[in-house]
């Protein structure tokens, strides 16, 4: 089978990430892919390193925060570029079109063109109005397109999939649990590098942005400094729009400067889980958070928000533990739980990976995946 990849954006992102995690098993599985980025940027060096070929083409985005000419004007570039790019491809041998994001049309649009089938990948929420709005003319439309465009589409959670059911209908909606890990992961000892503390140190992953909220990671340092517990925390990751200043101006008025770090995006994430106490992630509503996983199965103890797809990987005080969005004081607690009860935190390492092994492994995923691709290849046709 050939496969063309469609890319949501040149940043280096869990669903870029695990983008490459599936093309490069359909590779070790004898199949082919090429991918498609929007521009250029650092998703570029991560497709190289994984040993996959790509090219530029000039997709844009249709959600976030777009002016409707800009909506409109967006779209036209979408439809252009669809169809110049589809006389490039046409008569490759392609059998399908892949994409990882809800964040464009733009694979959609290019495999009408191609007579191909599409199937989309969605880690992320879907949009929707607001409680008690109607939804927009454009909310409206998108669905619409979404759905027209739509082969097949999978949802990475119980959480995403119902979303996706809802936009396309449970005939098209699939759940595919994503794979992150090498099948030989499950035979590799977990190493770590954490001292005995105190100091402790905390880490957070994923892009600086408010969706993410590492503003409540500074604010549990700060909690946890006050009862005289020396806490360090990293935040790593790329930064988006102007939440990073916010970050910056909360460590500062808060008095935490030489407790909170922050670097960019890491291409060994391992090593900041080995060296870690504790791994948090903040986040609303996550999909189904990389970095959640990575924690788990890499031994570091994760302490996560409880909302979206994360009680479905982490059951609480089993193998993780979770607190309610917004209690600082609750996430403080439980960070506490885990750097003054070694044994319990013992127990939760045990369990941790045991719950996300062979379970997020790239094999399970690519041939899950490979049998969502075969029902879209036999609803169109071909």
């Amino acid at each position: 089978m050939k496969v063309l990849f469609v890319a949501q954006s040149g940043s280096v992102t869990g669903a870029s990430h695990s983008m490459a995690d599936l093309a490069v098993g359909l590779q070790e599985a004898g199949h082919e892919t090429h991918v498609l980025v929007p521009k250029a940027g650092p998703i570029e060096v991560l497709l190289t390193k994984r040993g996959l070929t790509y090219e530029r083409v000039d997709a844009k985005p249709w959600v976030g925060e777009i002016t409707a000419p800009n909506f409109w004007r967006r779209h036209q570039i979408n439809a252009l570029q669809a169809a110049s790019t589809a006389r490039k491809f046409r008569g490759s041998g392609y059998n399908l079109v892949y994409t990882n994001t809800i964040t464009s049309p733009f694979a959609g649009m290019l495999a009408k063109k191609l007579h191909l089938p599409n199937v989309w990948q969605i880690r992320e929420n879907l949009p929707s109005a607001n409680d008690g709005e109607r939804e927009s003319n454009r909310l409206k439309w998108m669905r619409r397109n979404f759905d027209s465009l739509s082969t097949m589409a999978i949802g990475n959670s119980k959480h995403i999939y119902s979303q996706v059911e809802s936009w396309v209908g449970e005939e098209k909606a699939r759940l595919v649990y994503s794979g992150p890990f090498d099948d030989a992961e499950t035979n590799r000892p977990i190493t770590r590098s954490a001292k005995d503390g105190p100091p402790f140190f905390l880490v957070m992953l994923g892009r600086i942005s408010s969706e993410k909220r590492q503003e409540e990671a500074v604010l549990a340092v700060k909690a946890l400094a006050d009862e005289g517990i020396d806490v360090r925390l990293t935040l790593a990751g790329t930064t988006r729009d102007d939440y990073v200043k916010k970050v910056q101006d909360t460590v500062k008025s808060l008095g935490v400067s030489d407790r909170v770090k922050m670097i960019s995006y890491t291409d060994n994430p391992r090593a900041l889980y080995e060296g870690a106490h504790v791994n948090l992630n903040c986040t609303l509503n996550e999909p189904l958070g990389r970095t959640i996983l990575e924690g788990l199965a890499f031994g570091c103890p994760t302490v996560a928000s409880n909302g979206g797809g994360t009680p479905e990987v982490i059951t609480d005080s089993v193998n993780g533990l979770l607190y309610e969005p917004g209690d600082v004081e609750g996430l403080a607690c439980q960070i506490k739980r885990i750097i003054q009860d070694p044994s319990f935190t013992k127990n939760l390492l045990e369990n941790a990976r045991n719950s996300v092994l062979p379970m997020f492994t790239r094999g399970r995923y690519v041939r899950d995946t490979l049998g969502v691709f075969d029902e879209a290849l036999a609803r169109f046709g071909t």
